[in-house]
């Protein structure tokens, strides 16, 4: 998910990223050590297992053309407390994609 919180901190955008969201990544360390090879064509939930958080954030960069000077990694656990702390707040989905034509 990408976070954007604004300069005067009354508004807050989330984007969420699919899971199944084929992406191009570059070449980058993998968790064991060893190089990651560059490909055209990597599903988004398997950079973090392949490469760790810092492959998920460059491929979001690539993805987006941003730069994250922060990222933070929180499971779902964490993300749950993180809303209930949070309490009530708005919500709206602004665009959604039609299952008919993605592919």
């Amino acid at each position: 998910m990408l976070l954007h919180i604004t300069q005067d901190h009354h508004r807050v955008s989330v984007i969420s990223f699919p899971r199944d969201l084929v992406l191009a990544v570059q070449a980058c360390l993998q968790i064991d050590g060893s190089a990651g090879s560059a490909s055209s064509r990597v599903l988004l939930h398997t950079t973090l297992a392949r490469g760790g958080f810092s492959w998920v954030v460059l491929a979001i960069e690539k993805l987006t053309g941003l730069h994250f000077p922060f990222a933070a990694q929180i499971r779902f656990d964490g993300a749950t407390a993180s809303f209930k702390a949070v309490g009530v707040f708005r919500c709206g989905v602004f665009h959604t994609q039609n299952p008919g034509i993605s592919g």
